[in-house]
């Protein structure tokens, strides 16, 4: 009797191996040799889920997105605006060794994203959804009077996200001079500074 092969766990435990040899030695690590040794199996298995380092770096640029997106996804929507806009904010951090890792997924993705239009294109999409959110988010604060009145809620979204990128890589390349702590204080003073008097 052949044996039921879990197709999506399988997947899963390929994006894992991805995750982990990306943790240790960065995105040179990531070939389809060498994630297939990773997850225990065969080139000729991994073949049938991923095609290339490209599939492989997309899919676990995925999964970061999706494990951010559900950080935000359990928040209340009853809370505080503020509180949820610095939510928001601090969800892509790399606050721990775990998310670090995300981080250093998001920028092999990026990296060679930048060379191929589907992963542009992918980027593109993702930046704008954070983008429309956070905007949303300020917009709502405005109306309510919790936000300053000045405020360009788009523009303010593209400040701030600029401002998580550049923290995030500033935390993943000297992790002990921006440590959580200093990541998460940096956001709360951004935050601070758009509510209204």
């Amino acid at each position: 009797m052949p044996r039921v092969v879990d197709h999506r766990a399988r997947r899963a435990e390929i994006v894992a191996a991805v995750f982990r040899l990306v943790a240790r030695e960065g995105a040179e690590a990531v070939t389809v040799r060498r994630v297939a040794a990773e997850a225990g199996v065969s080139t000729g298995a991994l073949a049938h889920y991923f095609s290339d380092k490209d599939e492989l770096l997309t899919a676990a640029f995925t999964e970061v997105v999706a494990r951010s997106h559900y950080r935000v996804q359990a928040l209340s929507p009853d809370r505080d605006v503020a509180e949820l806009l610095f939510q928001m904010l601090i969800a892509p951090l790399p606050l721990n060794d775990e998310r670090r890792t995300e981080s250093r997924v998001w920028f092999a993705f990026l990296d060679r994203g930048l060379a191929h239009k589907e992963a542009t294109a992918l980027l593109r999409t993702v930046y704008s959804e954070w983008r429309r959110s956070i905007s949303e988010i300020i917009a709502t604060g405005r109306r309510t009077g919790r936000f300053r009145a000045d405020l360009d809620p788009h523009a303010t979204a593209s400040s701030l996200i600029a401002t998580v990128d550049g923290i995030t890589m500033q935390a993943v390349v000297d992790p002990e001079a921006l440590d959580p702590d200093a990541q998460r204080r940096l956001i709360r003073s951004h935050v601070e500074a758009l509510l209204a008097d």
